[in-house]
């Protein structure tokens, strides 16, 4: 899939989450499934390392019966940046006092995965959408699980 294809997908994923994230305060985690003429949705809920392996297992199979080209996520999440020399503390990040919400939005191809970051500013006025960063080829369990389906190499 074209890359500037699939920015402007994400790009306009992240937008109405956010719709979304305005309206009902949260974001529930969700898959688009994107092939040559179809994008399907589907929701992804777990609790656990368990629940998450079996909706890899299911986003995988969807995929397949569909012949994605790609595979989108959007979630919402916690993120903290470390300062220079800061070691990692050892708890969750939605634990730490520095933290910030954000918007994640994940693409997956047989080639790559790009992941656009976009900080939630909140102000007295409401949230607003912060700066967005995009990341080439960064992956975790969730994608690059996805990649290698995609790609065949699983």
């Amino acid at each position: 899939m074209e890359e500037k294809r699939l920015l402007s997908m994400m790009e306009g994923f992240k937008q109405k989450a956010f719709d979304i994230f305005l309206e009902n305060g949260n974001i529930s985690p969700v898959a688009f499934l994107v092939s040559k003429k179809y994008i399907g949705i589907m929701p992804l809920a777990f609790r656990d390392d368990s629940e998450k392996e079996m909706s890899q297992l299911a986003l995988q199979s969807a995929a397949e019966k569909v012949n994605a080209e790609a595979v989108i996520m959007v979630n919402e999440a916690w993120v903290a940046f470390l300062k220079k020399g800061q070691s990692i503390p050892d708890m969750p990040i939605r634990d730490m006092a520095e933290k910030k919400e954000c918007i994640i939005v994940s693409a997956s191809t047989k080639d790559e995965t790009i992941t656009m970051l976009t900080i939630l500013e909140r102000t007295p006025n409401g949230v607003n959408l912060g700066e967005t960063e995009v990341m080439h080829n960064t992956e975790d369990s969730f994608t690059g699980f996805m990649r290698e389906r995609l790609s065949g190499n699983a």
